[in-house]
C-alpha cells in the first residue's frame, strides 16, 4: 500500500527550521517548493494497486530521494545517510530535523517496481524537468551541483549504474552539453550516433575536437552496435571533423578465461577496427580489457587497459590469484561487551538463540555503512587475531560477534576490530555475504574515517 505524505508539519520541521542554510537556486530549495507538484501520489498509483497493507513510504519521500542520489551518485546506503544526516536532503524531502531515514532496501524495492511498470523512466522524466527549472547546467563553466560535480559519460559504473544513466542522458539532452565537454577540455566518449552527430556539429560549428569511441561487442548495453559501425564505415562524412584518439570495448565474461563469448567478442572487435576508414587515416588506440581482462593474455590488451579493482588487490578472475595485494583494510570499534546466556537471543528478529553462557561484542557499523544485511548469521570478524562470528542481523549503525572462545582480556570497550585486513580479504567477506568483492568495495559508504598510506607505510 502506498504512504501518503501529510500537508500538516512537524514540529521539527526542517523546512522551518533549517531553509535559511539551503542555497536559493539549489536543487534542495526546488524540490522543497515543488516536490509535490512534480511527484504526486497519483504518479505512481499504478505501483501499489491494492489498498491493504501498513502503507508505505511517500511518493514524494521517495521519488526526491532518488533524484538526489542520481544527482549525486550515491549508493543506497549512502543516499539513506545523506538523509538521515544532510539537513539540506531533510528539507528538500520535508523531513523534520530528527527524522531517521528509512531502510535503504527501499530504494531497490521501488525501483524494482518501476522497472516492471509501463513508465520506468517517469522520475527521470520529471529529473530532466528539474535540471531545466533550476539551470544546474546553464552556462560554460558550470558542471557542477552544490559542488558535488557530476559524472563524466562511461565513467564508473557501480550498483547505481541505471541511475547514474540516466542522468548521463539529461545530459546529453541539455542544450549547452557540448560547450560544457569542451570547456573542460574532456575528451567524449560516444556509445551512440546520435552523440556522434551531436558532438561532429559542434565540432563544425567550432573547430576539429578529439573523441573516444565506445563499441558494443557483444555485452549490449553500452556502445555503436556492429551495425552502427558498418553505417560509420559506409558514411565517413558521419565523423568528418571528430578526431578518433581511442575506442573501445567491454568483455561481458572475461572473469571466466574459458567463456567462448571472449573470444567472439575479441574476434568482433577486431573486425569492426581494423580496416576502419578512420577520419585523416589516424588510426586510434585500442582497449578492451578491463581488471578481468587483463589475465586473458595479450591479445586483449591492445594499446591501453583498464584495470580498477585489481589494482585494490580484488580477484576478478575465476580461479586465478590476483599477483597485486590488498590495499584496502576496513575496521569497527567495538561499543559495548555483553554477557549473554542460555535461551538469550540477539538483534532484530531474535533470529540468533545462544545454546550456553557467551559474550557478545557490539561494534559500531552497520548496513548504513555499507555491511551486507546477508552477513547476519552468516559472516565474520577478527577480534585480536581470532575469527568471532557475526551473530543476529546486521542493523543500520550495528553489528554483533559472538567473543565467547576468546579470552576476556583479548578484547576491550574501544578495540579496533578487523572487518577486512589480513585475516579476511574484500573477496572473503563477498563470498561469505553472497556477492562480488566490487559491490563490497563500492557499497562502503561516507561515515568512515579513511586513512590513506604512502607505500610501505600501511599500518
Amino acid at each position: 500500500m502506498q504512504g501518503r505524505s501529510g500537508l500538516d508539519r512537524e514540529l521539527f520541521d526542517a523546512d522551518a527550521w533549517a531553509r535559511h542554510l539551503v542555497p536559493a537556486g539549489s536543487v534542495f530549495a526546488f524540490l522543497a517548493d515543488h516536490r509535490r507538484r512534480l511527484f504526486p501520489d497519483e504518479m505512481f498509483a499504478d505501483l501499489f494497486p491494492s489498498s491493504n497493507g501498513r502503507p508505505g513510504l511517500p511518493a514524494d519521500l521517495v521519488a526526491s530521494t532518488i533524484v538526489l542520489q542520481s544527482l549525486h551518485s550515491l549508493s543506497d546506503a549512502d543516499a539513506v545517510g545523506a538523509l538521515r544526516f544532510d539537513l539540506r536532503w531533510k528539507v528538500a524531502c520535508g523531513l523534520p530535523v530528527d527524522h531517521g531515514g528509512f531502510d535503504a532496501s527501499s530504494l531497490t524495492y521501488w525501483r524494482r517496481r518501476l522497472a516492471r511498470s509501463e513508465r520506468p523512466e517517469r522520475i527521470f522524466e520529471v529529473v530532466r524537468q528539474v535540471i531545466a527549472e533550476t539551470g544546474v547546467l546553464k552556462g560554460k563553466n558550470r558542471r557542477a551541483l552544490d559542488s558535488v560535480v557530476l559524472e563524466d559519460a562511461v565513467a564508473t559504473q557501480d550498483t547505481i549504474i541505471q541511475l547514474i544513466a540516466a542522468i548521463r542522458r539529461v545530459r546529453r539532452e541539455v542544450a549547452g552539453a557540448a560547450e560544457i565537454v569542451a570547456a573542460e577540455n574532456l575528451i567524449p566518449v560516444l556509445g551512440t550516433l546520435e552523440q556522434i552527430e551531436a558532438w561532429r556539429q559542434y565540432c563544425s560549428a567550432t573547430l576539429p575536437r578529439p573523441a573516444a569511441l565506445m563499441i558494443d561487442s557483444g555485452m549490449s548495453r553500452l556502445g555503436l552496435s556492429e551495425g552502427d559501425m558498418m553505417r560509420l564505415a559506409g558514411n565517413p562524412h558521419l565523423l568528418q571533423g571528430v578526431p578518433i584518439v581511442h575506442a573501445m570495448s567491454h568483455l561481458a565474461c572475461s572473469d571466466d578465461e574459458r567463456n567462448p563469448l571472449n573470444i567472439k567478442q575479441l574476434t568482433l572487435f577486431n573486425a569492426l577496427v581494423d580496416g576502419f576508414p578512420w577520419p585523416d587515416g589516424m588510426k586510434p588506440t585500442l582497449g578492451m580489457a578491463a581488471s578481468s581482462g587483463c589475465f586473458l593474455g595479450t591479445d586483449y590488451h591492445f594499446d591501453l587497459a583498464r584495470p580498477g579493482a585489481a589494482l585494490y588487490g580484488l580477484e576478478p578472475t575465476i580461479g586465478r590469484r590476483n599477483p597485486m595485494r590488498p590495499v584496502v583494510a576496513l575496521e569497527g570499534k567495538i561499543l559495548q561487551i555483553r554477557d549473554v546466556d542460555l535461551g538469550m537471543t540477539v538483534g532484530y528478529g531474535a533470529t540468533h538463540q545462544f545454546r550456553g553462557r557467551s559474550r557478545l561484542a557490539v561494534i559500531g557499523v552497520g548496513y548504513a555503512d555499507g555491511i551486507f544485511r546477508s552477513l547476519g548469521n552468516r559472516g565474520a570478524v577478527f577480534v585480536a587475531g581470532e575469527r568471532a562470528s557475526i551473530v543476529g542481523r546486521i542493523s543500520m549503525d550495528l553489528m554483533t560477534a559472538d567473543i565467547g572462545h576468546l579470552p576476556s582480556a583479548s578484547a576491550r570497550v574501544g578495540d579496533a576490530v578487523e572487518i577486512i585486513g589480513p585475516h579476511q580479504s574484500v573477496d572473503d567477506l563477498a563470498r561469505d555475504a553472497g556477492t562480488i568483492g566490487y559491490e563490497i568495495l563500492t557499497a562502503l559508504g561516507s561515515r568512515y574515517l579513511r586513512r590513506y598510506h604512502a607505500p610501505g607505510n600501511a599500518a
